[in-house]
């Protein structure tokens, strides 16, 4: 298993996003939609609006064209605030068989199975219901291949200029998480996730580095770090 070093400035404040691109069909300019999706955050020394919007800005620098979001943790209100809009439909989670016993890696297709829930007619109720929100961060290509169009009385310079963010974060010492990161982030991350009746389950520093650790189109994360100011 990999080590991971501690550093000397303590993380306060974790916000990452994940890439899923669109196909365009039939545009002749634009063939694909660049999409961010937020992923986990903690804001600790921050406001969650300030957070997000770092996020945006962020997300914005790396050239996607859309950033979406589900209003999970009770952040609906930030989405107002930071000019996202809803999606056309809720997402609802349902939870399949997660009272199975465990089972051997080598013991899978060998004639041992495990029954999933399934119906044909109605399926029961959800244990969670969210909706999805987007955020332009860049118009003119949404509103070309048709995913946004002009709102009433807007040009498409007021709506630009609507959606224009700054051109760095708001949020102090902001930067790429690292590998010496992951120990701090296994922490704040699964301190903040014990605040809520249902969140993922992180183990061990491992499985952190696996799903936050920066890789290029797929995964961006950042930390924010808190350093203590020297005397003389």
């Amino acid at each position: 298993m990999p080590k991971f070093q501690n550093q000397n400035g303590k993380i306060t404040d974790l916000v990452s996003f994940y890439s899923l691109p669109s196909s365009v069909m039939g545009h002749t300019t634009h063939k694909t939609i660049f999409a961010a999706y937020l992923y986990y955050y903690v804001a600790g020394s921050v406001s969650v609006k300030q957070l997000i919007n770092d996020a945006l800005i962020l997300a914005n620098q790396e050239k996607f064209d859309v950033f979406n979001a589900l209003d999970l943790m009770h952040n609906e209100k930030v989405f107002v605030d930071l000019k996202f809009g809803k999606g056309d439909g809720n997402l609802q989670y349902y939870l399949y068989n997660w009272k199975c016993a465990d089972m051997n890696a080598n013991q899978i297709g060998l004639g041992i199975f495990q029954a999933a829930f399934t119906a044909g007619i109605v399926i029961p109720k959800p244990v969670s219901v969210c909706r999805y929100w987007h955020r332009s961060l860049n118009p003119r290509k949404l509103i070309d291949v048709r995913f946004s169009h002009l709102s009433n009385k807007m040009t498409m310079a007021r709506t630009i200029k609507l959606y224009k963010l700054p051109d760095a974060p708001a949020t102090k010492n902001i930067r790429e998480m690292q590998a010496k990161d992951v120990p701090q982030v296994f922490r704040l991350l699964t301190n903040s996730l014990k605040q809520y009746s249902l969140a993922p389950v992180f183990t061990s520093e491992e499985e952190v580095a696996h799903a936050l650790l920066p890789v290029k189109n797929v995964v961006y994360s950042y930390i924010a770090e808190l350093f203590r100011e020297k005397t003389t």
